[in-house]
């Protein structure tokens, strides 16, 4: 039984590696210290993430977010994107944070996010699932979830398309309770 566990995880985490695995997040939970990150689809449980030829290097998140911030509120949650900076460097990272608050905060599990060149051309589009603490019997749900997500601004494989100096649109999507939540926002590449 064992030995098959093994045999599942060993096909998955390949095909993960074949597929390439882009998506990265940093779980802060208003503590900066306390990292449970990973890729989109895993949990591995590393402060870094290397996959040679698609997200080379990966630091931690900036301390300090200065780019725009973008809110979308509805009934019980409220998002909040702030972009690390206003512009990015081709092939460097942009970093998000994205702040879920209100009462269906905890209820969020994943997060589309998709990445657009000004010609409308979608240039990367991955889900990232959200790792969120388990609660133990007792402990109220929490009404604040904070994410780290990052994009290297470089040539996505699934689209295939090349990064160009220019204005992009970030898209962030999530379902909560059949309700679609949008948050829109703009960030500069440059060269």
């Amino acid at each position: 039984m064992a030995g098959s566990r093994l045999w599942v995880y060993a096909v998955i985490l390949l095909a993960l590696l074949v597929g390439g695995v882009y998506g990265y997040t940093w779980y802060s939970n208003n503590d900066s210290n306390n990292p449970l990150s990973g890729t989109s689809s895993t949990n591995t449980q590393t402060t870094s993430q290397s996959l040679k030829g698609h997200v080379e290097s990966i630091t931690k998140p900036p301390s300090e977010f200065s780019g725009p911030t973008y809110t979308r509120e509805i009934p019980e949650l409220k998002i909040i994107v702030t972009l690390s900076n206003s512009s990015v460097k081709i092939g460097e990272t942009l970093w998000m944070k994205i702040s879920l608050i209100g009462e269906n905060a905890y209820s969020v599990k994943k997060l589309r996010i998709n990445i657009m060149n000004s010609e409308g051309q979608k240039v990367y589009d991955t889900y990232v699932w959200l790792h969120h603490r388990t609660l133990t019997p007792g402990n109220e749900t929490p009404h604040e979830e904070t994410y780290n997500i990052a994009w290297k601004a470089t040539n996505h494989p699934s689209a295939n398309i090349d990064i160009t100096p220019g204005n992009y649109t970030i898209i962030i999507k999530t379902n909560i309770n059949g309700e679609e939540v949008t948050v829109k926002g703009i960030v500069e590449v440059v060269e």
